[in-house]
C-alpha cells in the first residue's frame, strides 16, 4: 500500500490518466470498493479498470504491463 501511495503521489504531479489494479477475489473484495473510491474522488478524470485473477494470472499481468499495481 505505501508503495502504492508513492506511485500514485508521483504520478499526481504528472495528472494520473489511468490505473490498472490487481488482485485476488478475497483481497479484492475487501480493498477495491473503498479503494476505487478514493481514486475516484482525487483522480476523476483517470481511467481506472480492477482486475480479479488467481495469482500467477496477476503477477503475469504486472510483469507485461497489463496492470500497474497488485
Amino acid at each position: 500500500m505505501a508503495e502504492t501511495r508513492n506511485a500514485l503521489r508521483a504520478d499526481a504531479r504528472k495528472g494520473l490518466t489511468r490505473l490498472h489494479i490487481g488482485a485476488q477475489s478475497t483481497i479484492a473484495r475487501t480493498v477495491f470498493g473503498g479503494m476505487g473510491a478514493a481514486l475516484r474522488q482525487r483522480f476523476p478524470s483517470a481511467k481506472l479498470r480492477r482486475v480479479e485473477a488467481l495469482a500467477g494470472q496477476i503477477l503475469d499481468q504486472l510483469a507485461n504491463g497489463d496492470i500497474d499495481f497488485a
